[in-house]
């Protein structure tokens, strides 16, 4: 649900030739792009474009002190 909605509002950004940052603890850039393409959303060439950047962060990589 949360990913679902959150490529939703992410792909109305890029109809709306809005910059967009996806930062994501859990799914990689490519998880993210197949399930785009799931809901009929091809998001790579605003990745290639440098419109999109999606931020893979695992969780286990956090610091909390720097934050």
């Amino acid at each position: 649900g949360k990913t679902n909605f959150s490529l939703s509002f992410l792909h109305q950004g890029l109809r709306d030739e809005e910059r967009c940052l996806y930062v994501s603890f859990q799914e990689s850039t490519k998880q993210l792009t197949r399930k785009a393409t799931e809901f009929g959303w091809d998001l790579i060439p605003d990745l290639e474009s440098r419109r999109l950047v999606i931020q893979h962060v695992p969780v286990g990589e956090l610091d909390l002190d720097i934050l």
